[in-house]
């Protein structure tokens, strides 16, 4: 229905209800779950914004590709592995996959 719910609330609401939820439409066809990657990425962002830094804790500054206006600020734990902050730093910057490092 172009709607965004809540996994587990849609799930639960699907199991006795051929309707749309918000405009009480019957489905032309049973709804197929789509997870919104905006709302997912935008709860991250705002998580880890809100994150307190953890003691001893240091910040990364990193530009995205060349001719990108991409930007991402993270908080690092000590403990932080080079691989994890990779993987953040990928996931926020979308590095296309010609240009990530070898493993």
């Amino acid at each position: 229905d172009g709607f965004t719910y809540e996994r587990c609330a849609i799930e639960t609401w699907l199991q006795s209800n051929l309707n749309s939820p918000m405009t009480r439409r019957p489905f032309s066809r049973p709804p197929r779950l789509t997870p919104n990657l905006t709302i997912r990425s935008m709860a991250r962002e705002w998580r880890e914004a809100a994150q307190e830094p953890v003691e001893g804790s240091f910040q990364v500054f990193v530009r995205g590709m060349p001719g990108s206006s991409q930007t991402a600020t993270f908080h690092v734990a000590p403990s932080t592995t080079v691989a994890a902050l990779l993987h953040r730093i990928e996931t926020r910057i979308r590095v296309p996959r010609s240009a990530q490092c070898c493993r």
